[in-house]
């Protein structure tokens, strides 16, 4: 998507830039996939870029869709594409996309119009909660309550903030109290928000921010990372702070309790641990060669010795792939992380 314009300069698309274009679409790729687009770009576009993202705090699925669209059009015409057609761009988004946005994407590839097409409970994010209160204080107060639940915390006090205390204390009781809504329920429910207020859909998606960052960067080599993370230290310090508060470095695995790091242990091959070890820091090898019985120990200290120079580019693919091992644990809730910068108290 890069081009020979201004790394600014607006074009299609609903006004936005061909960075804002590729921030979007990176941030809706998994950030292992989102690294390797990375990895192929230039410093400056790399920097413009990364520092897009973390200003992002919102993109309509709308706006996602379009970008999407966009891509796979550009792409097919230059021949980026080799096999094309819909069944293809089906399977291309199902590979680089999280199941719900790439479900989403899908179901609007061939529309001219994709924004008529979404749900239109989510739609109630964009509209005024004062407009969206004179209309339902009439409707049933289960019905207020689902449409409560769908909004904004914020836009939903608004709501609650134009109906009687009694009303306020039955709303609340019977959000706290939802569980799954029936389809049929939810469809009735929209059906009668579409023809009687008319909103226009716009779901929302929170896509940017320092959580996404870290974790794109987080499959970057290092020397990517630390030009990345200097060149937005000198705009945005204290965003800098909180992404580097979110990564996950190699580091932080001296941090796992010893039940914890022989689960990792079970997880990681001998070959892949002695590459990574070779660039560790002296407490973390010695968190690893504690957790193993002597004999595993023995052997592979015998295999790092015996390696010779090991490529830094290497040591770091070792070092990723551990801790890709260690967050899937950490996500399965198997073992605990205590991050870089964590303010977590554990007792």
């Amino acid at each position: 998507m890069m081009t020979d314009a201004k790394p600014d300069q607006k074009e299609g698309g609903g006004g936005l830039s061909g960075m804002e274009k590729a921030a979007i679409l990176l941030l809706s790729l998994e950030p292992e996939v989102a690294a390797r687009v990375l990895r192929n770009l230039g410093p400056r576009e790399v920097h413009l870029i990364s520092y897009r993202m973390s200003q992002m705090e919102g993109v309509s699925a709308a706006t996602l869709s379009r970008v999407a669209k966009e891509f796979l059009d550009l792409a097919e015409s230059q021949g980026g594409i080799v096999a094309g057609g819909l069944e293809y761009a089906k399977s291309l988004i199902l590979q680089a996309m999280d199941k719900e946005q790439a479900e989403y994407i899908i179901e609007n590839l061939s529309s001219d119009d994709p924004s008529m097409e979404l749900t239109i409970m989510d739609a109630l994010r964009n509209v005024d909660p004062d407009i969206l209160a004179d209309f339902i204080k009439g409707e049933h107060p289960q019905t207020i309550a689902i449409i409560v639940a769908y909004m904004q915390p914020e836009k939903a006090a608004v709501v609650l903030g134009h109906l009687g205390q009694e009303m306020k204390n039955e709303i609340i009781m019977r959000v706290a109290e939802l569980d799954q809504v029936p389809s049929d329920v939810l469809s009735e429910v929209a059906h009668v928000i579409t023809n009687e207020l008319h909103i226009s859909a716009g779901l929302g998606k929170k896509m940017g921010g320092a959580a996404p960052v870290a974790e794109i960067l987080n499959q970057l080599d290092s020397q990517s990372e630390k030009d990345i993370l200097s060149h937005m230290e000198e705009i945005n310090p204290n965003l800098v702070d909180e992404i580097r508060k979110l990564m996950f470095v190699f580091d932080d695995l001296a941090s796992i309790d010893d039940r914890g790091m022989q689960q990792l242990l079970r997880e990681v091959d001998s070959k892949t641990l002695a590459v990574a070890l070779r660039g560790a820091s002296d407490e973390v090898k010695g968190k690893f060669l504690r957790n193993m019985s002597a004999r595993a120990s023995e052997m592979l200290q015998e295999d790092m010795e015996a390696m010779g120079p090991t490529r830094l580019s290497d040591v770091e693919t070792s070092q990723q792939e551990i801790i890709r091992a260690a967050r899937r644990l950490e996500d399965e809730g198997k073992i605990v992380v205590a991050g870089k910068g964590s303010d977590e108290v554990f007792v």
